[in-house]
């Protein structure tokens, strides 16, 4: 499974897939500036870390991906959820 940015008001149903069905769930590696910004803005506990680790797969701009006989190419989109001062 595919995310394409992070929401601060709302979870992501990825889990509910990922856990019964084995899947992995892959972002771009951008999310690492997003979860920082988020554990400021929100005061989130020093168990949270902003690293990444929640996701499967961090993605890089131009990374391939395989699907059967296709080929996915992962894009980088920013300005979706940027991380403000």
């Amino acid at each position: 499974m595919l995310e394409t940015h992070a929401h601060a008001d709302h979870l992501s149903a990825a889990p509910f897939f990922r856990d019964p069905l084995g899947a992995q769930v892959g972002i771009g590696r951008g999310i690492t500036a997003v979860q920082q910004h988020f554990k400021a803005v929100f005061g989130l506990a020093d168990g949270f870390n902003p690293d990444g680790r929640d996701f499967d797969l961090l993605l890089d701009d131009g990374q391939i991906l395989p699907l059967g006989g296709l080929a996915i190419e992962v894009i980088s989109t920013p300005g979706r959820t940027p991380p403000t001062a």
